[in-house]
């Protein structure tokens, strides 16, 4: 499992694969989901945010 796919609004699980090809499942709650949307929403306002300066 992609470590986006927790973001997938029907997501409950997450998951990673261990060397013997096991799968990991944890649940995802939503306050993780809303810390990743968050830090996500704040990285792409970052990107396009005016620098000072520039007049």
């Amino acid at each position: 499992m992609d470590a986006d796919a927790r973001l997938y609004p029907g997501a409950r699980w997450r998951g990673t694969v261990d060397a013997a090809q096991s799968v990991t499942r944890q649940p995802v709650g939503l306050d993780e989901k809303l810390a990743v949307t968050g830090t996500l929403a704040l990285a792409l306002a970052a990107a396009f945010w005016p620098q000072g300066g520039r007049r």
